[in-house]
């Protein structure tokens, strides 16, 4: 039964797909054979609510990765902000081989406490919209 009532749905955006599922192990020998001489950055990125976070969890625990979320980082920043953040206080330290101990500063100014942590020599998944 249909609602003849019913607005047709249009977009802007582009056509994607098809999908295909594909197993765990098949996802971890794929990630691998296209990840260069450890350690490697994965972005994923993607539209919200598409999946960004619950995909790059599973792979971290594929490849032993660890995840960085764009919205840690973006956290009570302006928009505009939060890529540069990223770029000094997660990817330069991580991409020198430097431990990541890294507190945003809206974690700072808004008292939430913790940071952002990388180890050496893991590989590294950033992930969120506008991760690319």
């Amino acid at each position: 039964m249909t609602d003849e009532s019913a607005t047709p749905q249009t977009s802007t955006e582009p056509a994607f797909g098809p999908f295909e599922s594909i197993a765990s192990d098949a996802l971890e020998r794929l990630v691998r054979a296209r990840m260069r001489t450890p350690p490697s950055l994965i972005v994923v990125d993607g539209r919200s609510g598409s999946g960004k976070s619950t995909f790059a969890a599973l792979l971290s625990q594929l490849i032993g990765a660890t995840v960085v979320a764009t919205d840690d980082i973006a956290w009570h920043l302006h928009p505009t902000e939060w890529a540069d953040e990223m770029l000094e206080g997660v990817i330069g330290p991580w991409s020198r081989a430097e431990p990541v101990h890294y507190t945003p500063p809206g974690w700072l100014r808004m008292g939430r406490p913790g940071q952002i942590e990388v180890p050496t020599g893991v590989d590294l998944i950033i992930e969120g919209v506008g991760a690319g």
